[in-house]
């Protein structure tokens, strides 16, 4: 029988949202210049609270998606909002989309993204049951391919010059990591 709690790491632990209380940080991590720009592909735009209640709104109005996971990412020490991860399961190919992110710089490369980043790997092979994990950046975004790569991820997929971003053409990364190659790390 497991003793490690599967939400609990040692800087952070993993949540549900809160519409009460996260929309002020959330809607303040997409304006900040990078945060969107380093973890989406999809174009920047910044959200404000009055959308994120409604999209929290509209979500609760909705059947529960039993492939879809939302979790934020908070300090232990104080509960304080730092990040976020969602996870889609496509069941039939075992495999799990990722979208991990630390929202503000001065919370970044304190290992706090790594903590969640086992978290989640941990939560995905061993609970979900899933044999990969999927997840996509900009080519541009240097520090989370050394991020990834460093927990084992693989780039599997270059789309070439995919992207607008900053005046110029950059090339979107499909990057992967396998149960098998996971459990070799471990």
């Amino acid at each position: 029988m497991p003793t490690e709690n599967l939400y609990t790491g040692k800087h952070v632990h993993l949540t549900v949202p809160d519409p009460d209380t996260d929309v002020e940080t959330e809607s303040l991590w997409s304006h900040t210049a990078d945060y969107d720009a380093l973890l989406r592909t999809e174009v920047k735009r910044p959200v404000s609270v009055h959308r994120l209640k409604k999209r929290y709104e509209d979500a609760a109005k909705e059947p529960q998606n039993d492939a879809e996971f939302d979790f934020r990412i908070r300090l232990n020490e104080d509960e304080r909002l730092v990040g976020e991860l969602k996870l889609w399961a496509d069941w039939a190919l075992s495999d799990a989309w990722m979208n991990l992110g630390i929202g503000l710089p001065g919370d970044r490369r304190k290992g706090f993204g790594s903590d969640a980043l086992r978290l989640t790997t941990r939560y995905v092979f061993d609970e979900l049951n899933l044999r990969r994990i999927t997840t996509a950046i900009p080519g541009y975004n240097e520090a989370a391919l050394a991020f990834l790569t460093r927990h084992g991820f693989k780039v599997e997929v270059r789309s070439r010059e995919a992207l607008f971003r900053f005046g110029r053409r950059w090339d979107s990364l499909g990057l992967g990591l396998l149960r098998a190659d996971w459990e070799a790390l471990r």
